[in-house]
């Protein structure tokens, strides 16, 4: 949950970071850019990937759980997914822009349309599989769990 929590309070540092910082549009971009950014949660499901790997490595004791073990599937997943959205949105502003030195963007490209499109089905696919992927570790973990659970003594009493 401690994770989470952070998680959660980074994302938002970031989401302002997006939007003051890295934005230099309207306000409607400003508004249109936090919403997209607040709706595929991609920090808090990496921060419950990871609580999967410590608890595995904490709690069941696991030695075989390094460092590596715990970031490398949050950081697959952070890190296809800011690339993928990134490369897109460069492709987008390459799409909409017009030739001109003055920066003024083409609203009526449908070439920077499908690469938004792409973007948004994109996203919502990292945070499906992400969502699938931590279903399916914590069904593993919670099956470990209870079994160690089961097997756990007080005073050489099973508990």
């Amino acid at each position: 949950v401690a994770m989470v929590a952070v998680s959660l309070g980074f994302q938002c540092c970031e989401n302002l970071i997006y939007i003051f910082v890295y934005n230099n549009k309207d306000l409607v971009t400003e508004v249109a850019v936090l919403i997209s950014r607040s709706l595929f949660p991609i920090h808090p499901l990496c921060a419950a990937i990871q609580s999967i790997g410590v608890i595995r490595q904490k709690l069941e004791r696991d030695q075989s759980i390094g460092i590596g073990r715990i970031l490398f599937p949050a950081l697959m997943l952070h890190g296809t997914y800011d690339f993928t959205i990134m490369l897109l949105s460069f492709l987008s502003q390459l799409a909409n822009d017009d030739g001109n030195d003055d920066d003024e963007v083409n609203g009526d490209s449908k070439l920077a349309l499908v690469y938004a499109t792409i973007g948004l089905f994109s996203s919502c696919g990292f945070v499906i599989a992400g969502v699938f992927y931590y279903v399916v570790e914590s069904g593993k973990q919670l099956s470990r769990l209870e079994s160690i659970d089961k097997a756990r003594t007080f005073l050489g009493v099973k508990a």
